[in-house]
């Protein structure tokens, strides 16, 4: 596992992305934003050239080739899920490592798990969940 690429990843889970409730409302928010121009301070920070953050808080740059052989393109797209119903304020994920294979509790007040049974290839990960 890497941990460093983990420490990354659990920092922007911890990013408040909640959209807009108001009805009809499927835009990018100032909150998501807030997560766009953390990913290009992020991109510029491994020498990433031209970023941009456009409308859709969608984040693009280049990062050059760092080697003699000829290689292919790198393409990252991120994609936020927006929804008024998913808070995603004080999140803190737990990461598990050793996943023991059993069922995974979700959400303790509807008793909601997440079962290898119906996912098996969760046996094979490191899961990081809230």
């Amino acid at each position: 596992m890497d941990h460093k690429l983990l420490n990354i990843f659990l920092r922007y889970l911890k990013i408040e992305t909640q959209s807009h409730p108001s009805p009809g409302n499927t835009s990018n928010g100032e909150k998501q934003f807030i997560l766009a121009k953390f990913l290009a301070k992020e991109l510029r920070s491994i020498g990433s050239q031209d970023v941009q953050i456009y409308a859709h808080t969608y984040v693009t740059g280049h990062l050059p080739v760092n080697m003699d052989k000829k290689s292919l393109p790198l393409d990252s797209s991120p994609i936020s899920i927006l929804h008024p119903d998913f808070i995603g304020k004080g999140i803190r994920p737990q990461v598990l490592e050793n996943y023991d294979g059993k069922d995974l509790l979700i959400n303790a007040e509807k008793n909601i798990f997440l079962s290898p049974q119906d996912f098996p290839e969760i046996k094979t990960y490191t899961l990081a969940k809230s």
